[in-house]
């Protein structure tokens, strides 16, 4: 054996043979393969009850497709949505006026000194 044939074989390097190389294809498949069965139980125990759901709520009681589930939630919580839009609105609002002052305290010398005392 020659001297560099030793040095390649003391660091690693192998002459004979490279080992068995996977098949490109498997390599780009497999991560796929292993998200699959996550995927699908998901799927089956929360999207398809879902739009179960979802696909009944828009069939009235007769069987037929109607609007008139949605009529009487909105009947019955018109109020309740009106309020909640309003309260967003107001907060989205207070908060965009009072951001400046807030940016205005944060950079003054009042915050320095209480956070250092």
């Amino acid at each position: 054996m020659g001297n560099s044939l030793k040095n390649e074989l003391a660091v690693g390097k192998s002459v004979i043979g490279g080992g068995a190389k996977r098949p490109h294809s498997y390599t780009l498949i497999l991560p796929y393969i292993l998200v699959f069965p996550a995927v699908m139980v998901i799927l089956l125990l929360y999207l398809y009850p879902f739009l179960a759901s979802f696909w009944k709520s828009f069939i009235s009681k007769e069987g037929v497709l109607s609007l008139v589930n949605y009529e009487k939630t909105l009947r019955l919580y018109r109020y309740d949505i009106l309020f909640t839009m309003g309260v967003t609105a107001f907060s989205t609002l207070l908060l965009h006026f009072l951001q400046p002052l807030y940016k205005t305290y944060q950079s003054s010398e009042i915050h320095l000194k209480l956070l250092v005392s």
